[in-house]
């Protein structure tokens, strides 16, 4: 699904917070954390991920999803943001990962509070989210 996020217009009460995050560069030999700047008005939340992503010439819509895990007894959302186009570079962080599978473009996720808000990323999440990308 194209772009389900909604979008928060800037305005007088709107603030900007630094989100931690897991980033999968296509032209990046691993994965590493990333600060994202996410724009703020009240309970809403709209991660500026268009910043991160390249290749905005080839592929401007940023698709996104939402995985549900079961880790340690706890359930953990997280949304994914990708983009699909057969013109981007093949991802080298995942194919790292996954030895069978061919991803391309860049890739970020982010972990979701129980409101379906995106916040920042724990200690113990970035080992999550790379079982969630080889998947």
């Amino acid at each position: 699904m194209v772009n389900s996020r909604t979008y928060i217009v800037p305005g007088t009460r709107t603030t900007y917070k630094h989100l931690a995050s897991r980033f999968y560069g296509a032209n990046e030999p691993k994965s590493r954390p990333l600060t994202l700047i996410t724009r703020c008005d009240g309970d809403l939340r709209y991660p500026l991920v268009e910043s991160v992503l390249s290749d905005m010439a080839v592929q401007p819509y940023v698709h996104n999803c939402s995985v549900t895990v079961l880790h340690r007894g706890r359930e953990t959302s997280y949304v994914i943001f990708y983009r699909l186009h057969r013109r981007l570079p093949i991802n080298r962080s995942v194919a790292l990962l996954t030895h069978n599978h061919t991803v391309r473009g860049d890739i970020v996720v982010m972990r979701t509070d129980w409101a379906g808000r995106v916040t920042s990323m724990r200690h113990g999440d970035a080992v999550v989210a790379d079982r969630i990308v080889e998947r």
